[in-house]
């Protein structure tokens, strides 16, 4: 996720339109230079300044991030995949949930 959003989202044009993931009071568009200059999490000197801040939060995992996880990773293919029945994408899926299971529960230790 930082190298996404330090090492493209964050070059893109100011002007460039981004629509939250998540219920954030209601907004449903901002642009890239609307958030670097309000968004508090984005005023940090780069990467590692941002990971530690985000590390130092302490925040709980987003309810059905196992869910979310998946899906996000399977990007609509979960349709298709679901119409042919039992196979490989449905092992993969099991995997990915454990490996997301393990994360969240590591998360959740610290």
């Amino acid at each position: 996720m930082t190298d996404s959003l330090f090492g493209k989202l964050l070059k893109l044009p100011e002007e460039t339109f981004v629509y939250p993931a998540h219920d954030y009071n209601g907004m449903t568009v901002s642009t890239i230079g609307e958030e670097k200059r309000h968004n508090p999490r984005l005023q940090v000197s780069g990467k590692q300044a941002y990971i530690d801040q985000m590390n130092a939060l302490e925040l709980d995992n987003p309810r059905l991030m196992d869910i979310a996880v998946p899906a996000n990773r399977a990007c609509g293919v979960i349709v298709a995949a679901q119409a042919r029945g039992p196979g490989p994408w449905h092992q993969q899926q099991e995997q990915e949930q454990d490996s997301s299971r393990q994360i969240n529960q590591r998360s959740k230790v610290r």
